[in-house]
């Protein structure tokens, strides 16, 4: 099993360029580079997902450190996620001329087709193998997560889209800046108030982390090539500290309080955030294979977890067997969902821009 971590390592790290003078410029967060690292991203929180199912759907100990380093750390990948949207918003208003025209008809259908059809997708697999569902619980899992997990991204995505647009249109830039970062604390203080499960919540500040790096970025690149291995040595050693804080509390005082698992997990995704934004200004990550994971990061994220459902219900578990087999099928399936998701949003998207062209015309 260890060998197949390695395995993924050297994966991401093929390739790699690494910057011994200079940095990488305006391409550290480049569309090349952002996709790539989606397919580290997605392939981690596969693994993380499996490794996590085995040992706590079947009590199946997981001796491997490397493996074991994989459990619980999925909400740091999704933290990178959220900063990527974050940057790729302000950047794009920044840089791109009348960006709000037509804002959500270009970006809506990109999370709702896939969103909804692999939504249907689990409610009609699940159905299959034996799962039951009344009306209410299937119309409430295009709101929640109740049969599809990784729902809630998709649901927090759209919020924080249609805020963003609903904000960005009627205040100036800075004022913006800080009603969509408000925005986006009080609804991570709104899901804990609800008892909302944690994975909701404590990754959303990077959402907040990537719009204010995008709209301060030449200040902050300026700040941070001064002194770079002073602050990439402190956002990880920072990152270290908080990551788990609450376990390292526990042993040490025999304190056990949720609120510390879900301070340190919001701490440490924050660090880990930075840590990882100064990362790619030195290390330039990209080969084809990362590249084809990268765009189909998406519909890996949101099948795997279906893909794991149903490999348990008809095979004996072996971790090495059990992740390889999840790891093929949910790439097939990804690679099948995104040439389908594809063309559905090119004919939604192109269709209307021409309908609205030929209105024009008239």
């Amino acid at each position: 099993m260890t060998l197949l971590i390695l395995l993924f390592l050297i994966l991401c790290i093929y390739n790699v360029k690494i910057l011994t003078i200079g940095f990488c410029g305006s391409t550290y967060l480049s569309t090349e580079q952002t996709i790539s690292i989606r397919g580290i991203l997605s392939i981690l929180i596969l693994i993380g997902h499996t490794v996590s199912f085995v040992q706590f759907s079947y009590g199946k100990a997981i001796p491997d450190f490397l493996l074991g380093c994989f459990i619980g750390s999925g909400y740091l990948a999704v933290g990178v996620f959220f900063l990527f949207s974050g940057y790729g918003l302000i950047h794009s208003f920044i840089n791109k001329e009348n960006y709000l025209d037509g804002f959500l008809r270009k970006r809506m259908p990109k999370v709702i087709i896939p969103f909804a059809l692999t939504n249907i997708i689990y409610i009609v697999m699940k159905s299959i193998i034996g799962e039951k569902f009344n009306y209410k619980e299937i119309v409430c899992s295009f709101f929640t997560s109740s049969i599809m997990p990784n729902a809630w991204y998709m649901i927090t995505i759209i919020l924080f889209y249609i805020v963003f647009y609903i904000i960005m249109k009627q205040f100036e830039f800075k004022k913006s800046i800080l009603l969509m970062s408000t925005f986006t604390i009080g609804y991570m203080v709104l899901c804990y108030i609800l008892g909302s499960g944690d994975w909701w919540y404590v990754s959303c500040l990077s959402f907040v982390i990537g719009m204010l790096w995008a709209s301060n970025e030449k200040e902050l690149i300026n700040i941070c090539k001064n002194k770079y291995y002073y602050f990439i040595g402190l956002s990880f050693i920072a990152f270290s500290l908080t990551y788990r804080l609450d376990i390292v509390i526990y042993k040490i005082f025999k304190i056990s309080v949720d609120s510390l698992l879900i301070m340190s997990s919001i701490l440490a995704c924050s660090f880990f955030t930075l840590f990882f934004i100064l990362l790619t200004m030195k290390f330039k990550f990209g080969n084809k294979m990362l590249t084809w994971y990268g765009k189909i990061s998406l519909e890996l994220y949101l099948i795997h977890g279906l893909i794991i459902n149903i490999v348990s219900k008809f095979m004996i578990i072996n971790k090495a067997y059990f992740l390889i087999l999840v790891f093929l099928i949910s790439t097939i399936a990804a690679t099948i969902l995104n040439k389908l998701y594809s063309k559905l949003i090119y004919k939604l998207v192109v269709s209307e821009q021409m309908s609205n062209s030929f209105k024009v015309s008239i």
